[in-house]
């Protein structure tokens, strides 16, 4: 995780947490664990009147760290995480890795089972998204 998280910050990517978790024990975990200088934002389920899968919370994150919908993506594990990124315009990347309370696979941006994959992933959908514009 330190690897890949220090790769999209050399590669200058602005990054948040969107979580459903207290935004307290978020900031707990991610200090303990030494990851919370990577994330710019750090917003949780108490931190907008609305939870995920309600966009708010994750257009709340993308605000805050200056990002806009097409421009952005979100990495996440369950079906809230899927939903949340629909309802935001917001391409999804399914970490196969992680919880997965079905996922409907068909309608991801990618997946990916692994940290070091997402960032082949990254540079895709960057460069993706530029050529469309």
């Amino acid at each position: 995780a330190v690897a890949t998280l220090s790769t999209l910050r050399d590669w200058q990517f602005r990054l948040a947490i969107c979580s459903n978790k207290p935004e307290h024990l978020c900031r707990k975990v991610l200090q303990e664990t030494g990851l919370d200088a990577f994330f710019e934002a750090i917003i949780g389920g108490d931190s907008t009147p609305y939870s995920k899968p309600h966009p708010e919370p994750l257009l709340h994150a993308m605000a805050a760290i200056d990002a806009k919908p097409a421009s952005s993506l979100m990495i996440g594990d369950s079906s809230v995480d899927q939903r949340t990124a629909a309802a935001a315009g917001v391409r999804f990347i399914f970490f196969a890795g992680g919880y997965d309370d079905g996922v409907d696979r068909d309608a991801v941006h990618a997946s990916v089972a692994t940290l070091p994959t997402l960032l082949d992933l990254v540079v895709a959908a960057v460069s993706e998204r530029g050529a469309a514009e």
